[in-house]
C-alpha cells in the first residue's frame, strides 16, 4: 500500500514537470531554465508553491504574487498523472515495461494537451519518447538477452507510421486538403512502437469514435464544421488500451467471431 501511494504522488510530482513542459514547449522556452514561474507576472515559484496539487489548492488557484488565476488544466495534469502511474505500477510492478509505459504515458499526456491548446504535436516530444523508448528496450534485451522485442517494437513502430502516413496522403488526395496533420503520422509511429501493431486497429476505433462524437457536438454547438485536433483522441485511445485493450478485445472476439 506504502509502495502504491509512492508511486501515485511520484506520478503527481512528474505531472507537475509536465505542466511545465505544456507551458513552455510550444513558445519555444526551455523546460529547464529559468524556474518556475508564473505565465503572467513571471514571479519566481517558492518551494512552497511547488507542492503538487497542495500548493494549487493552499492558494485557491491563483498566483501569490499578482492573484491571477492558475489554470485549473494544472491540477488536473497531476492527478492523471498520478493515476496513470499507479495503474501502470498495478499492472506491471517495478519492471522495465513499467518504466516504458510511464514513459510512453507521459509523451502521451503532454501532446494531447498541446495539441488541444494550439492544435501542434511537437516532434521534439515524440523523439524523446522514442529515445526512452529504445533505450530501455535495449536495457531490457542485455538483461534479458532477448532482442526480438526491441527489433519487434521497431517494426511495429515503422508499420504504424507507415499506415498513418498512408492515410495522410489518400485523405488528402480525396478531400483535396489535409484532414490529418503530419505529426498525426509521427504520433502514431510513437504509440505503434510502445503498443504494438496488434492494437493499433483498436486505437484507430476508439479514437474515431471520441472524436466522431467530439465532432458532432462541435457542429451541433456551432452550427458549421470545423478543424480539430486528432491528437487527444489517438492519445486518450492508446491509453484505453494500455489499460484496458487485452479485455477489451476478449470481449469483442467472444461477441462478434
Amino acid at each position: 500500500m506504502l509502495q502504491m501511494i509512492g508511486v501515485v504522488w511520484l506520478g503527481v510530482v512528474i505531472g507537475s514537470f509536465l505542466n511545465v513542459c505544456i507551458d513552455r514547449i510550444p513558445v519555444g522556452q526551455s523546460i529547464i531554465f529559468p524556474r518556475s514561474h508564473c505565465m503572467k507576472c513571471g514571479h519566481t515559484l517558492g518551494v512552497l508553491e511547488l507542492i503538487p496539487v497542495v500548493s494549487y489548492l493552499g492558494l485557491r488557484g491563483r498566483c501569490k504574487h499578482c492573484h491571477s488565476h492558475i489554470p485549473l488544466r494544472s491540477i488536473w495534469i497531476e492527478i492523471i498523472t498520478g493515476l496513470c502511474f499507479g495503474g501502470v505500477y498495478y499492472l506491471y510492478g517495478f519492471t522495465i515495461k513499467a518504466l516504458m509505459v510511464s514513459v510512453l504515458l507521459a509523451c502521451l499526456i503532454i501532446l494531447a494537451v498541446v495539441d488541444w491548446q494550439y492544435m501542434l504535436l511537437p516532434t521534439a516530444v515524440i523523439y524523446t519518447g522514442l529515445g526512452g523508448g529504445i533505450i530501455l528496450y535495449f536495457l531490457q534485451a542485455v538483461m534479458t538477452n532477448q532482442w526480438i522485442g526491441l527489433w519487434q517494437a521497431a517494426i511495429e513502430g515503422i508499420i504504424g507510421y507507415n499506415l498513418f502516413m498512408f492515410l495522410y496522403y489518400v485523405s488528402k488526395w480525396v478531400l483535396k486538403k489535409e484532414a490529418l496533420g503530419y505529426g498525426d503520422v509521427r504520433l502514431m509511429g510513437l504509440i505503434g512502437f510502445f503498443v504494438g501493431i496488434e492494437y493499433i486497429s483498436l486505437i484507430l476505433l476508439i479514437a474515431g469514435i471520441l472524436g466522431g462524437i467530439y465532432g458532432v457536438i462541435l457542429l451541433i454547438r456551432r452550427g458549421k464544421s470545423e478543424s480539430y485536433p486528432l491528437g487527444p483522441f489517438l492519445s486518450i485511445g492508446a491509453g484505453i488500451v494500455i489499460f484496458w485493450g487485452e479485455p477489451i478485445m476478449i470481449w469483442y472476439l467472444r461477441n462478434f467471431y
